[in-house]
């Protein structure tokens, strides 16, 4: 017979705050926590690095809307595209609008189309400044 003032005999003793109790967890629960949490830290991952992607492909959106519409602007723009170094030198890609070419043939660019006409500008440019590199440091120049 058991007394009914005898605490039955299980892993909890209602009397005490249940977080100060050692509680036995079963291993296959904490196998199935344990892979959820990791699904989920794989999906924060791969969100992530979607967050990614979009962002990326929204600075694209947002730079060709840009380009469009300087293309098509009376301001003059040139904009450098990129830059390669290569044994015959630095190969150079611009982008521009017509209104730049316009400026530059008023300024005494020529050139037999535009694109001769803005190589023309870019030598005259480059030129330029290592002519005043060559003046500001005339000990160091390569071609002293």
């Amino acid at each position: 017979m058991t007394d009914e003032n005898e605490k039955p005999k299980s892993a909890l003793d209602l009397d005490k705050p249940l977080l100060d109790q050692p509680v036995p967890l079963d291993p296959e629960l904490v196998a199935a926590v344990r892979r959820q949490v990791m699904e989920e830290l794989k999906s924060d991952e791969e969100r992530a690095r979607q967050d990614k992607i979009i962002a990326r492909e929204d600075a694209k959106k947002a730079q060709e809307e840009y380009v469009a519409k300087m293309k098509e602007s009376s301001d003059p723009w040139v904009d450098i595209q990129g830059w390669v170094q290569t044994d015959q030198g630095i190969r150079v890609e611009l982008d521009w609008n017509d209104a730049f070419v316009d400026h530059l043939k008023t300024e005494g660019v020529t050139g037999a189309d535009d694109d001769q006409v803005v190589q023309r500008w870019v030598t005259l440019l480059l030129r330029d400044m290592t002519t005043k590199l060559e003046e500001e440091n005339p000990e160091k120049s390569e071609y002293s």
